[in-house]
């Protein structure tokens, strides 16, 4: 009977210290994945514009930084999960007033097809003027 609560004890103690090492942020990981999405939404509608896109792709990138930075000693302890969360709205802000702005991406209708609208100009002009091409 000692020897079963000897190892009881061992294992809880173990479990007890080992516990605060598995430094996992899932909370943060999903708010990352989610801003991520809201960029990539931004980049396909046209409300995001390039140099605003590399911005928004710069800071989560700045973000998983101070993540693996707090997480380097096994530990994130609540004041780095405190500037974490606090980054992370900022970054969110930051997404939302940049989608939101008016500025909108320019769309190249014809940019895939310039080596046959520059052979063919009447294509082009049918086209643009709302007949199909061809």
């Amino acid at each position: 009977m000692k020897m079963l609560t000897k190892s009881l004890t061992a294992i809880t103690l173990s479990v007890i210290i080992t516990a605060p090492i598995v430094a996992g942020t899932p909370a943060l990981d999903n708010r990352q994945s989610n801003q991520k999405a809201r960029i990539a939404n931004g980049v396909s509608t046209g409300e995001l514009t390039a140099r605003e896109s590399a911005r928004m792709v710069k800071g989560q990138v700045e973000l998983q930084r101070m993540e693996n930075r707090a997480k380097r000693d096994g530990v994130v302890t609540q004041r780095e999960r405190a500037k974490l969360q606090r980054k992370a709205t900022i970054e969110s802000g930051k997404i939302y007033r940049n989608k939101h702005d008016g500025q909108k991406r320019e769309y190249r209708k014809h940019k895939a097809h310039s080596w046959f609208n520059r052979q063919h100009p009447e294509a082009l002009a049918k086209e643009v003027a709302g007949y199909p091409a061809g």
